[in-house]
């Protein structure tokens, strides 16, 4: 497990789609994101009336995902500043009984991100830290790591090339106390970079890290001090922040891990510390989306920055946030995860639709959650959730699956046989197990939403598959 609550922790539609590799949310066609930035309502008569008239799809779309996928969590789904769904499922803390409200607080985790990057930009509008200088001009004590060559740019957009903090790097520290940012930046100390900045991204924590240093060193103000007086208070997000005190607190979520029996287990506790500003807050869907109606309200931003903010860098990262198309709309998202919780938040500024799914659940696939509910909400196909229970498929029939699978962007996923069973992967990202549970048919067991399903010609071969992740199906041709 990665010491900071990040993407590289949670088993959420995000973080399989960094490992497998779905182009940007979405068909690569889909992927690139062009023109100036749409802040009025689209006048789109099926989105207007699919709102209007959506209410039973989505409560019959989260009553399965809790019936045949364990959800439990708070779900808020908005247009403008109406909310079409708000609602709590399950129990905060199940010893106590404890139910889950729309008021109930989650830890965000990596969903900080988000919040780190405004931050960012709100200091360049004020003069104070600059999206090409140098990284090292504002954390000199950090140039034998950052050198001359990483900015703040690629801090921000997970392109710098810094290694990532491998478990036990910290030493004896232990995780249930705090720590402070400079013993993680200190863990990487002595490694080599990955790449050189700018050629290529790889999701970092260490990386936002580094921009909650430069934050408090420009600013002079700790980084959730200087969060609250500039972000949080001015939006009258009263809900959000981080408390070391969450497991015990009334109105928060005690967060818990699914056992291989299907039972419900008290997480173990990690000091939100150890995420810091790459994944140390708690919120609730209400904050959430006052956060959201703030990015498409002129003034708390200016329209420069908001550009600059979510314009991608590469297929898929922005600063900050996740980018892309699907469902043929622009699409602004991150996902994120810990010991006991995973989080998705997703914008679609066009139409000026939110979506947050925060549970308490490690496994709870909250990624996929969201974008069901988006498709619902724009009247478009979707595949309701369903409990998929693998099935034994000896190694010489998973043979015939094996080999590279190209993407439409070009790119090669590959499906390897070992141990007995398929795994998948992209490029050199991590390998993640595949189980078979229907002809032809595989569902990932790190994310209850996605499954690949193979393709064969009139002759019966494997010609291709088709990967579902998010809502989206994205063909791979093989190779």
């Amino acid at each position: 497990m990665s010491l900071l609550f990040g993407i590289s922790a949670v088993r959420t539609g995000a973080a399989l789609l960094l490992a497998t590799g779905l182009t940007a949310f979405g068909c690569s066609r889909e992927s690139g994101m062009t023109g100036s930035r749409g802040s009025a309502l689209r006048d789109d008569t099926q989105t207007r009336a699919g709102v209007a008239a959506v209410g039973a799809q989505l409560e019959s779309y989260l009553s399965a995902a809790e019936k045949r996928w364990g959800f439990q969590g708070s779900v808020l789904v908005a247009r403008g500043n109406e909310a079409v769904l708000e609602k709590g499922l399950g129990l905060a803390d199940l010893e106590k009984g404890l139910p889950i409200v729309p008021e109930t607080k989650f830890q965000i985790a990596s969903v900080t991100k988000v919040f780190t990057a405004v931050a960012v930009m709100k200091l360049v509008e004020d003069g104070k830290i600059g999206l090409d200088e140098p990284a090292a001009r504002y954390l000199p004590e950090y140039k034998d790591i950052l050198g001359q060559d990483i900015t703040i740019g690629h801090l921000l957009s997970h392109s710098s090339g810094l290694p990532a903090l491998p478990p036990g790097s910290a030493g004896r520290l232990n995780v249930t106390e705090p720590v402070e940012p400079r013993a993680l930046i200190d863990a990487i100390r002595g490694q080599g970079p990955l790449f050189p900045p700018g050629r290529e991204a790889r999701y970092s924590n260490i990386g936002y890290v580094l921009l909650g240093l430069a934050i408090e060193k420009v600013t002079g103000e700790g980084y959730y001090d200087w969060l609250g007086g500039h972000v949080l208070e001015p939006l009258e997000m009263n809900d959000t922040g981080m408390n070391a005190s969450y497991p015990a607190l009334l109105g928060f979520a005690r967060g818990y891990v699914e056992d291989r029996g299907g039972t419900l287990r008290p997480a173990p506790f990690i000091h939100p510390t150890w995420g810091y500003s790459a994944g140390a807050l708690y919120s609730t869907g209400e904050d959430l989306r006052k956060f959201d109606r703030a990015l498409a309200s002129p003034g708390f931003l200016t329209a420069g920055s908001l550009d600059e903010m979510f314009r991608p860098r590469n297929r898929t990262f922005s600063y900050g946030w996740l980018v892309g198309r699907a469902f043929g709309r622009r699409t602004e998202a991150h996902g994120g995860g810990g010991p006991g919780f995973s989080a998705w938040i997703e914008r679609w500024p066009e139409d000026e639709v939110f979506v947050a799914v925060l549970s308490n659940v490690t496994s709870s696939p909250a990624g996929e959650i969201g974008r069901g509910l988006a498709a619902a909400v724009f009247g478009r196909a979707f595949a309701m959730p369903g409990k998929r229970i693998p099935v034994p498929v000896p190694p010489a029939e998973l043979k015939e699956f094996e080999g590279g699978y190209r993407l439409e962007d070009g790119e090669i996923r590959r499906i390897v046989l070992e141990g007995g069973g398929l795994f998948v992967s992209r490029g050199d990202g991590p390998k993640q197990p595949i189980l078979p549970y229907a002809q032809d048919r595989f569902f990932f067991a790190m994310d209850k939403g996605a499954f690949i399903r193979f393709v064969r010609d009139a002759r019966g071969r494997v010609t291709g598959h088709i990967f579902h992740q998010l809502g989206v199906d994205e063909p791979a041709q093989r190779i």
